[in-house]
């Protein structure tokens, strides 16, 4: 940031002529000279106020016409959304890369196409491994190297990887997993200090949270869901989870650790008297199937609000979460100083009951979610700047924006934001607006785009198109593909956004059909569609944790050794600057080796470190301080009390069991106070105890030290004692005999005798 952003007004004025045309060179007919002045008060924002609170929210399923910002005719009030948009810019030619959210969800996160991950159509299952690849910067890790506390919140949806029962192996069955374990490749481990995640939103399993990539709840309340309505829960594919799942719970809960993210941290930064910036990623609930909307939130009623159907009133839902954490920003002084983007991961699904009422969710958009059509991919996008994060901005309130843009333009708009660098391998397809606002560039932002598409969803119309498919946009023309890449449509959108009137076989458009065949092909094959624009002056720290592993366990009073290193590309080596804090027990201590005794549970372990023009890092992990529990042993045979005869078999048999460590019983160590070691495991015999009563012992000790015993008593009578008078021996006969003779024995010792 710093004096990149003292820009001369010429800066602005030529992106201001850049952006209104298009890439045919049509002056833009909306008021882009006001959405420029805006966008021009960014350098403002930086002089006021050089790293803004960043509240991202991004939607699920909310089309174009859902909103009536968009679409007057909407039959659906969300008043929240609606005064954002009143308030801030909204763009009218936004779009996401995929008409479905898993592709689209990485490409916002990471700023790249889709095929760039994992699996080139997004990682659709919870387990596998994430589609974000090693080695991908993510907008948290990006925003978290630029000195921001980051936040995941909501539905993942990009995958991760979970251990194997009683292995270190990871597998792919639910039934095997071990969720008593972290999670590998969740956002904690790709970019976020902070997670709470529904890592397949409400429509398919685990049926769980997992907050910093542990399970939220007991193992052992995880059950096996089947398909069906249970009320207030549905489940639409069998699988893994919580007994106490509740769908319609699923909503007010991010929300709620939404808010308290929000809270803690200004919390701290009034603890610490600091102003670290907060990056909150809010994924809402699907705005689909399982239809579950809660009955009220926020003081608002949810269930039935709308009017119109189940979806809607989840609209509603989106609309109060969307009032609730603005609210939680103007309660807390942060409306200033905070950045808020909205928007949606695709278009909305065309639910007939809506048509029917009259409410068409993508407006006069052709298709739904699903289709490559607009009403599949063309979403909301609005931006409000804070007073401070837009001081002086001459824009008017509620202007649009009809200049292209994509969702994942937003990985390299916020870089420019706070200065942060972009490599050659990070946010290949995110178009930056800082060349062309410090006068380095004069086109347009963005001059083509690709969407992909595999199928029509609930309630859409099947058009035609089978199997993976794309299109490119370039200006206003919209090529569409079939899935083995034949161009099959063309639209001119500047005058035909319902893409009514195919030109495919228009011989004016030969030679333009021709242009944009070959321009998609390249862009296909490019290894980034986007420049990388020359790196601040001044690059952010390195922070690396090296140990102990996320997820690593220790028991209450141990000591534990952390190691980490941070370099950085002017100051060199800065390990000795590191600061180590948790999130329970606060301040740790500094340097890059420290050792600890921490307090009992989940902590939040992060290291961070500044350089010397002032930009920070952090890195984080989470580890676990429990409780070891003592281990239980119960002797089982012989009872206590028994007697047996010298020379005799006993058997003696034992169960041990360990909260932590599970069945021990093997491992059982038999000791008599007689004998010493009379043998180990769950069962032993032995015949050669010695006369007399035994202390008979069962001892166990777990893998933590603690021991438990358990201890009986055992009378080994002697083989060749003298027979009772009874047989004949002539013997003292019982009890009586034995009073005489004791009686006998004290008098002769009184007597001297």
């Amino acid at each position: 940031m710093r004096s990149k952003w003292n820009m001369k007004l010429s800066a602005w004025c030529q992106f201001i002529t850049a952006i209104s045309y298009t890439a045919c060179g049509r002056r833009a007919k909306l008021a882009i000279p006001i959405l420029i002045v805006l966008l021009s008060t960014l350098s403002l924002t930086a002089r006021a106020n050089e790293t803004p609170n960043i509240l991202f929210i991004l939607s699920d399923d909310i089309g174009w016409g859902d909103i009536r910002s968009y679409n007057p005719e909407s039959k659906v009030a969300l008043p929240a959304i609606e005064q954002l948009a009143a308030e801030g810019l909204k763009f009218t030619d936004a779009h996401t890369s995929a008409s479905k959210c898993a592709p689209s969800r990485y490409s916002v996160i990471t700023g790249n196409y889709q095929w760039r991950g994992r699996k080139e159509w997004g990682q659709w299952n919870a387990t596998g491994g994430s589609q974000i690849l090693s080695g991908q910067q993510t907008l948290g890790g990006m925003l978290q190297q630029a000195g921001y506390k980051s936040a995941f919140v909501g539905k993942h949806h990009l995958g991760a990887e979970y251990y194997r029962q009683n292995s270190n192996e990871f597998t792919n069955q639910e039934s095997l997993i071990d969720f008593s374990r972290t999670v590998e490749e969740g956002p904690l481990q790709r970019g976020f200090d902070y997670s709470f995640a529904a890592m397949r939103g409400i429509q398919d399993s685990p049926y769980a949270f997992f907050e910093n990539d542990l399970l939220v709840g007991s193992v052992s309340d995880i059950i096996t869901w089947a398909v069906g309505d249970y009320g207030d829960t549905e489940i639409l594919k069998a699988g893994v989870g919580l007994s106490d799942w509740v769908t319609r719970d699923v909503g007010p809960a991010l929300l709620d650790k939404a808010v308290a993210f929000i809270d803690q941290h200004h919390k701290e930064n009034i603890s610490r008297a600091t102003k670290k910036p907060f990056f909150l990623y809010f994924n809402s609930e699907a705005v689909h199937s399982p239809r579950k909307p809660p009955i009220s939130l926020g003081g608002r009623n949810i269930l039935g609000e709308s009017g119109v159907s189940l979806r809607t009133d989840m609209l509603v839902e989106v609309d109060v979460i969307v009032e609730q954490l603005l609210g939680a920003l103007e309660a807390r002084g942060l409306t200033d100083d905070t950045l808020v983007i909205f928007t949606s991961d695709n278009g909305a699904q065309g639910r007939s009951e809506e048509r029917r009422a009259g409410h068409f969710s993508n407006g006069s958009l052709r298709g739904d979610k699903g289709t490559i059509y607009e009403g599949g991919h063309r979403v909301p996008l609005i931006i409000k700047g804070g007073a401070r994060v837009l001081a002086g901005s001459p824009l008017r309130a509620g202007s649009s924006v009809d200049a292209l843009v994509a969702i994942q333009d937003m990985y390299a708009t916020l870089a420019d934001l706070v200065g942060a660098p972009i490599v050659n391998g990070d946010a290949r397809d995110s178009f930056s607006i800082l060349p062309v606002l410090i006068g380095d560039a004069t086109g347009p932002v963005r001059d083509h785009m690709i969407s992909e598409a595999d199928a029509p969803e609930d309630g859409s119309g099947d058009e035609g198109l089978t199997g993976r498919h794309k299109s490119y946009r370039a200006g206003r023309y919209k090529l569409i593909f079939n899935s083995s890449d034949q161009p099959v449509e063309l639209y001119d959108l500047s005058n035909d956004l319902s893409e009514t009137n195919n030109l495919i076989n228009d011989a004016n458009q030969r030679a333009n059909r021709a242009a944009l065949v070959t321009a998609y092909n390249q862009a296909l094959v490019s290894d980034r569609t986007a420049s990388v624009r020359e790196s601040p002056s001044n690059l952010a720290p390195q922070v690396v944790i090296e140990f102990p592993a996320s997820g690593s366990s220790f028991l209450r009073g141990a000591t534990v050794s952390f190691m980490g290193s941070a370099s950085d590309e002017e100051d060199g080596e800065l390990g000795a600057s590191l600061r180590w804090s948790s999130s329970i027990d606060g301040t740790l201590g500094t340097g890059p080796n420290i050792s600890v005794i921490l307090g009992e549970g989940q902590h939040v372990i992060t290291v961070s470190v500044s350089d010397s023009g002032g930009r920070t890092a952090s890195a984080s992990i989470v580890v676990v301080v429990k409780i070891n529990n003592a281990p239980v042993v119960r002797i089982i045979t012989p009872a206590d009390a028994t007697s047996a005869v010298q020379g005799e078999t006993i058997q003696f048999s034992a169960t041990a069991t360990d909260a932590e460590d599970g069945t021990l019983s093997s491992a059982i160590i038999w000791l008599s106070n007689r004998d010493g070691n009379i043998g180990s495991g769950a069962s032993i015999s032995t015949s050669t105890l010695s006369v007399g009563v035994h202390s008979i012992s069962a001892k166990i000790v777990d893998s933590a030290g603690q021991t438990a015993t358990a201890t009986i008593t055992l009378e080994v009578a002697s083989a060749t004692a003298p027979p009772s008078s009874a047989d004949g021996g002539g013997g003292i006969i019982g009890l009586p005999g034995v009073l005489v003779l004791l009686c006998i024995c004290i008098r002769r010792r009184r007597n001297g005798e």
